[in-house]
């Protein structure tokens, strides 16, 4: 809520000019920030008063950042201009810094907190270039670093020296869903800092739950699907726009197929309509349309989730024989000439 001088909220106490500017951007924003992503502290309910359930990042407004096609991406940045904004609370050795860099495409967002017992940093650069680090005095408290490059899986690593432990996934969604118990103690509290939405852990049981719910449903013709690329190779330039505009109409269901794709197999012509025709459709869903068309709603994602062999491969790995014999006759559907023990070599081993 919106305070008076008498009450005011502890983050406002510590701190310079920026930290007040961040407050009035979340009161009083511009028409701009308004149509860029109604979710001021108002309408999110944050407790500005309690700076260790809301992080600066998140009471600021200065950014929308949320997962989109299971990536994290900053869906919205009220504005380019370069600022710095600082909180923290006298006595308890709670300090915040929060800043926006203009000088990348997508402006980047530094996030820094540090107390008694522990120093975060969360760097979000150019959009979806994502770093977040824990360190911590406390021998309870395990380091933990994550990143997310644009290109590449998502690396997470939890403790040093003999007991680091090792995690990577192609998307959140595939970790939440691979390593529940890990990420809910480890990783959901520093994505809590960064996403205004806290439900991430509650969206996967929903998406699980979705994907078992929808076990014997129809799958996407991979046959169909590999013949439209061979077509993208064709001499003829109308079967190529052809193959194209059909692959382009089955929408995000199509992704995990054209991400498998060995480009190093594919004429030139092949592999340039497939990573195009990849991009658009990423581009429609992270881009594209307001901030909250942007975000994995669980229907969204269990759309291409449902498709995507790796998922089928964590149910598969499962202890329970139940959601193995799930995943291997969902697996069976997918690729009608492979064995079931061709299936467990590659999807059925760690």
């Amino acid at each position: 809520m919106l305070t008076s001088p008498d009450h005011e909220p502890p983050w406002r106490k510590v701190g310079n000019a920026s930290a007040v500017l961040a407050a009035l951007a979340c009161g009083f924003g511009d028409q701009s920030r308004t149509a860029c992503a109604q979710e001021s502290s108002i309408s999110r309910g944050l407790d500005t008063e309690n700076p260790k359930e809301w992080s600066l990042l998140i009471r600021s407004c200065w950014a929308d950042i949320d997962v989109c096609l299971g990536r994290i991406q900053t869906t919205c940045i009220s504005s380019s201009q370069t600022r710095t904004a600082t909180s923290g609370i006298e006595g308890k050795g709670l300090y915040e810094t929060l800043s926006i860099s203009g000088d990348t495409v997508t402006p980047s967002v530094r996030y820094h907190t540090t107390d008694e017992t522990q120093d975060i940093g969360i760097d979000v650069i150019n959009g979806n270039n994502v770093t977040m680090t824990q360190a911590s005095k406390d021998p309870q408290i395990l380091p933990v670093s994550f990143r997310q490059h644009p290109l590449g899986k998502i690396q997470v690593h939890i403790g040093q020296g003999d007991a680091l432990q090792k995690y990577s996934a192609k998307s959140i969604w595939h970790l939440l869903l691979r390593e529940p118990e890990i990420c809910r103690q480890h990783l959901i509290p520093l994505l809590d800092m960064l996403i205004a939405s806290h439900h991430l852990m509650e969206d996967a049981d929903q998406i699980e739950k979705g994907l078992l719910q929808k076990t014997g449903q129809p799958h996407i013709s991979r046959a169909e699907m590999t013949q439209l690329v061979s077509q993208m190779g064709n001499g003829k330039s109308e079967v190529r726009q052809h193959a194209t505009a059909q692959l382009d109409a089955m929408g995000i269901q199509a992704l995990p197929f054209l991400e498998s794709m060995e480009m190093f197999t594919l004429a030139p012509e092949q592999s340039s309509r497939v990573r195009d025709t990849t991009h658009r459709m990423k581009e429609k869903y992270t881009k594209n349309g307001d901030t909250a068309s942007k975000k994995d709603s669980v229907d969204r994602a269990l759309l291409w989730l449902f498709e995507d062999p790796e998922i089928w491969s964590i149910f598969l790995q499962r202890a329970d024989p139940e959601q193995q014999a799930i995943a291997l006759r969902e697996l069976r559907a997918m690729f009608p000439g492979k064995t079931e023990q061709e299936l467990m070599r590659k999807y059925g081993k760690r």
